[in-house]
């Protein structure tokens, strides 16, 4: 080979790839021979007529060999086991790229403007990534569609590896059975649509690309993954140029990206975000049937074990991790986190605590745990890399099982026998690698996403949904490819590992933006004659996915708690969680207490209004949890109601029988409900649950904390607790109600809004517990007592969702049906009116926060309610309800709120609200900005009519004129725009 490359440069013998430290042939002559001959046989074929007569033969002989193919298994196998695809193939797809390049480029190669470099690295284009190039990806995906997995290696017995020595790998496995390749058509290139079908496969890629890695322009996952982003808050139109800029203020980019108030970043991210931990996802192995089953206990087949030594730090963003601000400018939001990390622990309490946005410095040692309550990054080397930004022990481990060193030693073919990626991941991207494998290897950024779709995506089939990956990709195609849902699945696939929106309750980062960018490449590059989402529907499931593409901001400021040991410092909370709480709004706005008692949070009659109003329903909701439970981090009641002294007196430990002034187990139903009551057990012996941050590490050794609520079977006084000192008090010390002992008393509050009494409960037993299973009604939880098992709620195994139910079963039950015939006051009318009316009337907000703590709009309530008033003169934190409600409708959940009458009392804390943050943001069925358009669009394009296709056969359109110009470079966007 190199003779060849030396004496004849002009005349290319065969096709050589040059790499460091290696050369190597490609192609031998027996392949070009045998390229030949299929030609010939195939040019034959096509030109030897059919005797009279066997033209209906042939056809039937075609549709019976379609119809062979339809079945999952044989399609799977010739896409991915030992179905490579011939050159003549491949070059033939990427020849319909080639003539819309530059619409690729400028579409799919686009970076955020924030992310972008600071120089142009692209012909008039300064927002054209650095990172991934159009030659670089199709130079990959020759790779994986010609050779597949096993193109190109090394194998123990016949082509061993020799370190040090320039030997290359061969091709003498491509043809294995096991050897799994990208598929572009080549199970049947003669099919009318084989090059339709290969289009939606690499445009199916590359929109998850896009969305996962291309738009931020980065190889390796950084600290503050964001779930979406709010457009306006990213980019800004300079008035000199089309081109868009970033405003990295007060209100940009940090403001939305996965923080603790737009400023605490945890070290221990690296181990897994969005609720994602990293380091325990199931590895799927296949099953006889070859559908893939799971292990609960991680770490299975393929997986990496856990390496507690590894040490390794991601690669710098030189945007995102270095962007220089002037000394002393301390602006909020305007210092983005170092680069993830991974190290071990070398010290008891060597904790990785957090990076201050605000001051650009680590605080170090201190317990700051993630999402998932990692506080340390020990093992946690599996952050997301590459264009699929491939992350988890299971993601990584299957690179190494499938051409890593694993599967070297283990007498299988490897690309890469000598890079064990388990322990050095970070080869995927090339830098900090060189020194431990004496190798860069560029391609990997490319060819590690394109290894994980041949091996998660093109072979995934669930028999329990009929959802098989090819088959639904050629009925996609067959069917004039107007099913949107096809890419939502496969969205779903790719980050929660299941098909259906409703098949998990993680997120899928930028869900919308991924649909856009798979129509983008579809309906605007390639002119297919498709159509995207047609209809508009404001429904649960457009609530939802606004929820996830605001999940980073609710997590980051809704769902934090603060922590004793630092002073208060927020972080996220470990008993409200943001997953648990969209498993419980799943029951309890699809089905919730039955018919007409579901949460409201949506109402499809009124459109984008009933949309509105549902999300100030829920900001109310998560005001008043806020204050009750969640700035806490307990699901159980705390002492907090002294007998003298105010907050720092003496509290008495007979409290779980009611503070501030209730008698939990006095509470009683209105007389046409007494039969809900809960009856009260003497004998009940109950104690509350230690919260998860209750205890050393999350407060100081020597802090002296009362006990947690207790009931005892004794009649005998508990005494009290002594705040100053930390010691108990002995004898009679009687709570605000005179209660000294707490038998019976199990009725203490409990949940994210720490729902109390013995009605309360029975209530709930009645409508959800095990009350409804006994009438024989349908509950979500049939088997749990709520009465004689109060505790169920913080201590049983679903109590992390169960906990959100609760609460969100007491304000269906108190609020949302709240209704007091004596003044025409419903809730859901006012709830209305208040939206009209621009959602800034604190009036409206008091008047909920009194329902919930009172039992009436007004105190006191009048003797004509038909509520069931609680009896107490004041309840906690009202100035912080109101001013969660504000913070969560104008700063959270961005609702078009009207200015107030009086700005200074009505203003958040922290400052106003953006200009953006009046305008309401929605999610769009398709693109806000198409750029290869005929004729100039408005902002929202109207959705092409699909055209029909001849008995299903979907040709491929002309490329694009050359002189065509894109109107703005591509900015996917996942911001709700209406």
């Amino acid at each position: 080979d190199k003779r060849a490359q030396q004496t004849c440069p002009d005349k290319r013998i065969s096709r050589v790839r040059v790499r460091p430290g290696r050369v190597e042939r490609k192609r031998d002559a027996r392949d070009v021979m045998g390229a030949l001959l299929l030609l010939l046989f195939l040019y034959l074929a096509a030109a030897s007529p059919l005797p009279p007569g066997d033209e209906g033969d042939r056809a039937d002989v075609q549709s019976r060999r379609r119809k062979a193919q339809a079945g999952a298994t044989r399609q799977r196998r010739a896409a991915t086991s030992g179905g490579v695809a011939p050159l003549n193939v491949f070059l033939s797809v990427k020849d319909l790229f080639d003539a819309r390049r530059r619409a690729v480029e400028w579409v799919v190669f686009q970076t955020l403007p924030t992310f972008s470099s600071p120089s142009k690295t692209g012909d008039g284009d300064p927002n054209a990534s650095r990172v991934y190039t159009y030659n670089g990806f199709f130079e990959s995906l020759r790779t994986m569609a010609a050779d597949g997995i096993l193109g190109d290696s090394y194998h123990a017995e016949s082509n061993p590896y020799v370190p040090g020595y320039t030997k290359s790998g061969d091709d003498s496995h491509v043809t294995d059975e096991d050897n799994m390749s990208f598929y572009v058509g080549q199970d049947d290139p003669g099919h009318p649509n084989s090059k339709a079908y290969a289009v939606v496969n690499v445009a199916a890629f590359l929109s998850q690309a896009m969305a996962e890695a291309v738009q931020f322009d980065a190889c390796e996952e950084f600290n503050g993954l964001p779930s979406g982003f709010t457009k306006d808050s990213v980019l800004k139109k300079t008035e000199d140029s089309d081109w868009y800029t970033s405003d990295l203020g007060v209100y940009g980019l940090l403001s939305e990206l996965g923080a603790v108030e737009g400023r605490r970043f945890p070290s221990s991210a690296a181990c897994g975000q969005l609720g994602r931990n990293y380091q325990i996802e199931s590895c799927p192995v296949l099953g006889d049937d070859g559908t893939p089953t799971y292990d609960d206990g991680a770490m299975v087949d393929s997986a990496c074990p856990i390496d507690a030594t590894v040490e390794v730090m991601a690669m710098p963003h030189p945007r995102y991790n270095s962007k220089e601000r002037e000394k002393g400018e301390i602006v909020r939001g305007e210092h983005p986190p170092p680069p993830l990390e991974c190290r071990p622990k070398v010290f008891e309490g060597d904790y990785g605590g957090y990076w201050d946005g605000y001051s650009k410095e680590f605080v170090r040692n201190v317990a700051h745990p993630s999402t998932t309550g990692r506080i340390d990054t020990e093992g946690c080397a599996y952050w997301g890399r590459g264009m699929l930004m491939t992350r988890t022990t299971c993601g990584i481990g299957r690179l190494n099982f499938l051409m890593g060193r694993r599967a070297y030693e283990e007498g299988r073919p490897s690309r890469y026998p000598d890079v064990d990626f388990c322990k050095t991941p970070s080869v995927i991207c090339g830098d900090n690698t060189a020194t431990v494998t004496g190798a860069r290897y560029p391609e990997l950024k490319y060819l590690s996403g394109l290894v994980e779709w041949v091996d998660r995506i093109q072979t995934y089939s669930n028999p329990e949904t009929g959802f098989d990956y090819l088959v639904s990709l050629r009925a996609f195609v067959n069917g004039g490819m107007s099913n949107a849902d096809f890419i939502d699945d496969v969205s779903s696939i790719l980050s929660r590992g299941c098909d259906g929106r409703m098949c998990s309750s993680q997120t899928i980062p930028f869900f919308d933006d991924r649909r856009k960018n798979f129509e983008r490449i579809l309906y605007d590059i390639f002119k297919f004659p498709g159509v995207g989402r047609t209809k508009l529907t404001y429904d649960y499931q457009f609530a939802e996915t606004w929820l996830h593409e605001n999940r980073a901001v609710i997590e980051g400021n809704v769902l934090v708690s603060q922590n004793r040991a630092l002073g208060g410092t927020s972080y996220y909370s470990q008993e409200y969680g943001f997953g648990p709480f969209l498993d419980a709004l799943r029951k309890m706005a699809l089905t919730g207490a039955g018919e007409h008692r579901r949460f409201f949070l949506y109402d499809e009659d009124e459109g984008l209004r009933g949309l509105n109003a549902g999300l100030v329903n829920l900001s109310l909701f998560l005001a008043n949890a806020m204050a009750e439970s969640i700035a806490d981090d307990s699901c159980d009641e705390t002492h907090w109601d002294a007998v003298s002294g105010g907050t720092n007196g003496v509290y008495s430990l007979a409290n779980p029988c009611g503070q501030n002034g209730r008698e939990y187990g006095s509470e009683v139903c209105p007389r046409w409900q007494e039969f809900m009551d809960c009856p009260v057990d003497d004998q009940a012996r109950i104690k509350a649950k230690l919260s998860l941050t209750s205890v050393p590490p999350f407060v100081a050794e020597e802090e002296l904390v009362p006990p947690p609520f207790q009931c005892k079977a004794r009649n005998l006084p508990v005494g009290g607790w002594d705040v100053a000192t930390g010691a108990l008090v002995e004898g009679e010390v009687p709570n605000s109600a005179g209660a000294t002992s707490t038998r019976g008393c199990s009725f203490w509050g409990r949940g994210a809004l720490l729902t109390r009494g013995k009605c309360n409960y029975g209530r709930l037993n009645f409508h959800l517990g095990k009350g409804a299973d006994e009438d024989g009604r349908e509950a979500p939880y049939p088997e749990v007592d709520f009465c004689a098992n109060p505790a169920a709620v913080c201590d049983h195994e679903e109590s992390m969702e169960i906990r959100w139910s609760v609460a969100m079963f007491e304000w269906i039950d108190r609020v949302q049906d709240y209704y007091d015939s004596s003044v025409d006051f419903d809730y859901i009318d006012e709830l209305y009116r208040f939206v009209d009316g621009g959602m800034s009337n604190d009036a409206f907000v008091e008047q909920v926060s009194n329902i919930l703590a009172r039992g009436c709009h007004v105190h006191p309530c009048p003797p004509t309610s038909f509520t069931s008033p609680v009896k107490t003169n004041r309840f906690l934190h009202g100035p912080e309800r109101r001013q969660n409600v504000k913070n969560a409708i104008r700063l959270v959940f961005k609702l078009p709120v009207l200015p107030p009458a009086d700005p200074a009392k009505d203003a958040p804390e922290f400052g106003p609200p953006p200009a953006s943050s009046l305008v309401t943001p929605r999610p769009t069925p398709r693109p806000t900005d198409p750029f290869w358009l005929d004729t100039p669009q408005p902002t929202d394009p109207p959705v092409r009519p699909p055209q029909p296709a001849e008995e299903g056969v979907l040709t491929l359109p002309p490329a694009a004129p050359a002189w065509m110009a894109p109107v703005d470079p591509t900015v996917p966007t996942s911001s709700p725009v209406e």
